[in-house]
């Protein structure tokens, strides 16, 4: 017969002794859970706001790779045909958000220059202004391995065509030609401009694109399997770009990589429980689990670094504190854990897919330059970024003014 002792030192023997093997495949199935398809009202857990400087300046440089209006074209007249010359060049532009069409910014386009032309009966020359008012329409488009952000001039809502001093008056018929001729120009000859990239290195499930006050909110669902929506997808920036990311969303890609990757030394997975930035440094849960025989975990916090780089932030890890830890759990170096830097690496390569960028530097003759100056996480669960994007034509030209319209 056992004596109460004993049994009660066995039963002691066999709570301490319990697996954690559950909670540990409860752990990795969240983790490694496929993303759904998303929902028509999804909520954003990143968005990236284009100032409206911004947006103008990369409008401006997307019009402006259309080329001056050289086009010549022919009239047909009860005489015989007109041949019509125009040489024209863009002046000026003034972006507006607009409600008359979804997703558009209004442009307003200031053109000038010297048409010339010849009938059977005679010809001329007169000077010529342009002024148009065109929508814009932005769209974000899934390219499979990444997402682009595309400007297409949609509708021309009006055009004035005035004529300046010359030897003879243009013609009224081919006045009314020569404005259709523009107005047809600027439609069909125009494609879809890529003036954004994001999602190359991290994907995402969904972007959409909200114009604000003349810049563009793009809101975007990652592929975290914890998508955390943000607090709010609005705000008002005057220059540059800036980014705010969940930072719940953004454990659930770092707790992916953990599992995806398996046990490192020791048999020990890293679990990425939760993430806090602020002032150029970071604050990480960290658990680790042991997953030979029952196994245990140990949670721990680890203190780190972010330095910001040309075009990605950097962690670096510089101490942890102890947590807690499962009954008989053994001594384990988080920081060792962390050594092979596959899931800080996951975090800024999160971070840097959700930040704009372009590969039009490689042709088109554009050199795009991305900067990233600031880093905050001054509100509560999110991680904000700042910077600036430069977009410039390799070869110098007449500049283009933009000049808030009147």
């Amino acid at each position: 017969m056992y004596r109460p002792v004993t049994i009660l030192a066995l039963a002691l023997l066999c709570a301490c002794s319990t697996s954690v093997t559950p909670d540990y495949e409860a752990a990795r199935d969240n983790a490694l859970a496929k993303p759904t398809v998303l929902a028509a009202d999804w909520r954003p857990d990143a968005v990236v706001h284009l100032s409206p400087a911004l947006v103008d300046e990369l409008v401006t440089v997307v019009v402006q790779q259309e080329g001056s209006f050289k086009k010549p074209f022919e009239v047909p007249l009860p005489v015989g045909k007109a041949r019509v010359q125009p040489n024209l060049h863009l002046d000026s532009l003034d972006l507006q958000s607009t409600r008359r069409c979804e997703s558009c910014l209004a442009v307003y386009v200031s053109m000038s220059g010297v048409i010339k032309w010849t009938t059977p009966i005679g010809g001329g020359k007169s000077d010529v202004e342009v002024h148009a008012d065109v929508d814009v329409l932005l769209q974000a488009l899934d390219q499979g391995d990444k997402w682009i952000v595309t400007a297409l001039p949609k509708q021309v809502r009006s055009l004035d065509l005035k004529l300046g001093r010359g030897k003879q008056s243009l013609p009224k018929v081919l006045e009314g030609k020569l404005a259709k001729q523009i107005e047809d120009r600027i439609l069909a000859d125009a494609a879809p401009r890529k003036i954004a990239e994001f999602g190359a290195n991290s994907p995402l499930l969904g972007v959409r694109l909200v114009p604000a006050g003349g810049g563009i909110g793009i809101a975007m669902h990652t592929d975290s399997p914890t998508p955390t929506p943000l607090p709010s997808a609005t705000a008002r920036i005057s220059e540059g770009w800036r980014l705010d990311l969940s930072e719940g969303s953004l454990t659930g890609i770092a707790a992916r990589k953990g599992f995806e990757t398996g046990a490192a030394s020791h048999e020990v997975v890293i679990e990425p429980t939760s993430i806090d930035f602020e002032d150029g440094r970071f604050d990480m849960g960290l658990r680790l689990w042991r997953t030979a025989g029952r196994g245990w975990w140990r949670d721990y916090m680890v203190h780190g670094t972010v330095e910001l780089k040309k075009k990605r932030i950097a962690l670096k890890e510089e101490s942890v504190d102890e947590m807690g830890k499962s009954p008989g759990a053994d001594l384990a170096d988080p920081l060792a854990a962390l050594g092979q830097g596959l899931i800080l690496r996951a975090i800024e390569d999160s971070v840097a897919a959700s930040i704009p960028r372009s590969d039009s530097a490689t042709h088109r003759g554009l050199v795009t330059t991305v900067e990233l100056n600031g880093l905050s996480g001054a509100t509560a669960g999110v991680l904000t970024v700042i910077g600036a994007l430069k977009v410039e034509q390799e070869s110098k030209g007449t500049s283009i003014k933009r000049t808030p319209r009147k």
